[in-house]
């Protein structure tokens, strides 16, 4: 078993990575670095607005959600319910309401990074116009160099979204993480609802996520993330690189690419925080070959990796490559 080598330089080296430059939400093809930890959106609490817009947002009609004739929702300045400061920024629209906007802004952000999508929130009894239209909510569409849309499918017109609201719903937190694809270089980040009554956002936010300070522990096959004061202990560390390189021997596989990452927390509340979770869970992220995990060893996950850049076959079936 080789070991290559042991840091505690991730930290450096993951801001380095996130300063790369974005580009920005006009196209004008201009490269910036890009903040980490803040918040990317303009005027987030709806403190400023101009001609019954609020200053740095945009208004879009969603072609795709509306049909021709009956009303249009309004979007309207509220200093009656607000979560903090003067103003929240309110939806309304009444049930022959069939034309939707949404208010939004572009956003630089880092190919490859996690961020959050924020907001308070607050419905005054909210109802669907039709089964079609049930939106209330924070969204965020992905974009690359050109400014076309990365992950186009059929009938899917946001990337992801915050959960909506429903009914009468007193001011209360939306927030998600979401991982940048790869080609992704800005984004739209807007707020939408498609339904009668009232809806309120206030202090929303989009900000790509600051890691924690991982130290790692690289061998052949697998990259080991511990926690500063939490190693995992040498013994476990080497029986899990042992097994997976007698197993990547037997089926002559090279060493990859891409490396298995085996993030190691040592109790569920740093999981909580680190994730944004409200619980602890064996998250497994396919697509990163990345494990989350409290347990010590894993044989089971980490072997299904070791052979996902073939095409992720059934668990057993991977196992079993390796053994027979």
């Amino acid at each position: 078993m080789k070991i290559y080598r042991e840091s505690s330089f991730l930290t450096a080296l993951f801001i380095s990575l996130l300063v790369l430059s974005g580009c920005q939400g006009d196209g004008s093809g201009e490269r910036k670095p890009v903040p980490v930890g803040e918040n990317l959106l303009k005027n987030p609490g709806f403190e400023s607005w101009t001609d019954s817009i609020p200053e740095h947002w945009k208004i879009r009609k969603v072609e795709n959600l509306s049909r021709h004739g009956g009303e249009t929702n309004r979007i309207i300045r509220s200093s009656e319910e607000k979560k903090s400061g003067k103003y929240s920024c309110r939806f309304s629209a009444g049930d022959s309401a069939t034309n939707w906007t949404v208010l939004m802004q572009n956003i630089p952000v880092v190919p490859g990074a996690e961020m959050v999508l924020s907001s308070n929130v607050r419905s005054i009894d909210l109802q669907p116009v039709d089964r079609r239209n049930r939106f209330s909510n924070m969204y965020i569409i992905f974009m690359n160099e050109k400014g076309e849309r990365v992950n186009r499918k059929p009938g899917k017109f946001v990337d992801h979204m915050t959960r909506p609201c429903r009914g009468n719903f007193m001011w209360g937190d939306r927030r998600k993480k979401i991982d940048v694809p790869e080609e992704a270089h800005y984004a739209e980040v807007g707020l939408l609802c498609t339904m009668s009554g009232d809806m309120f956002f206030d202090n929303v936010s989009a900000a790509i996520k600051k890691g924690p300070p991982w130290e790692i522990t690289e061998t052949s096959y697998i990259e080991f993330y511990t926690l500063p004061g939490h190693p995992l202990p040498k013994e476990a560390l080497e029986k899990e690189a042992r097994l997976i390189e007698s197993y990547a021997d037997r089926i002559d596989l090279p060493e990859p690419e891409r490396k298995i990452k085996y993030f190691y927390y040592p109790n569920e509340d740093e999981f909580k925080r680190i994730n944004l979770e409200r619980k602890y869970y064996q998250a497994v992220r396919w697509k990163k070959k990345e494990i989350h995990t409290m347990a010590e060893y894993e044989d089971m996950v980490v072997t299904h990796l070791l052979v996902s850049d073939m095409g992720r076959p059934p668990v057993g079936l991977a196992k079993g490559l390796v053994f027979y």
